[in-house]
């Protein structure tokens, strides 16, 4: 195993540079710590702002990206944020599902670490507010891509389930969401 620490500048349109005086307006330090073995990489990037702390992004602090670099292929294998006063997520499962269905995959190349931090930034600014637990995030997902009523009505009785671990405003939130997704799908029939 090789060990490698590199580091690099991210700039306000999310593009890495390994010189500072490179960037326009830098927005980010990003820190790369990972390591090679027989041309597996796994990279863990930690990106800190202007005042060294984690990247602000919306409502969420990034904390960490993880990567898997085999063959010809990357994967995430962590993406992990928090809000201040909470336990941190770890949202990778949520945008392999997303790429998944959206037929999205990640052939290395020189910009693909690039590109990877960039789609997890916009997949991060994109999340719904309000919700702040793994559980919430994951029902929303689950209640917002359903289009049909039973597999719906079988979410929401995960959600009822899954009550106990979530915040009151996530529950509110979330039985509004489950209210209008049901009204769509009974006047699509």
């Amino acid at each position: 195993m090789t060990p490698y620490n590199n580091t690099f500048y991210l700039s306000t349109e999310y593009r890495l540079m390994s010189e500072a005086h490179e960037c326009d307006t830098i927005l980010a330090t990003v820190s790369e710590k990972g390591y090679e073995h027989f041309g597996n990489n796994h990279s863990s990037f930690y990106i800190k702002d202007n005042n060294n702390e984690d990247l602000r992004v919306g409502s969420w602090l990034l904390n960490e990206i993880n990567i898997n670099r085999q063959w010809n292929e990357s994967h995430f294998i962590g993406i992990v944020i928090s809000q201040e006063g909470l336990p941190p997520i770890d949202i990778s499962d949520l945008v392999k599902k997303s790429d998944r269905a959206k037929g999205v995959k990640w052939i290395n190349s020189p910009m693909c670490y690039e590109e990877m931090i960039k789609h997890a930034i916009k997949f991060i600014q994109n999340l719904p507010d309000g919700y702040v637990t793994k559980p919430s995030l994951v029902l929303f997902f689950q209640i917002s891509s359903c289009v049909e009523k039973s597999s719906l009505i079988d979410f929401y009785r995960n959600f009822i389930n899954s009550k106990d671990r979530l915040f009151e405003s996530e529950v509110n939130s979330l039985d509004e969401l489950f209210l209008s997704r049901l009204r769509l799908l009974l006047l699509k029939k």
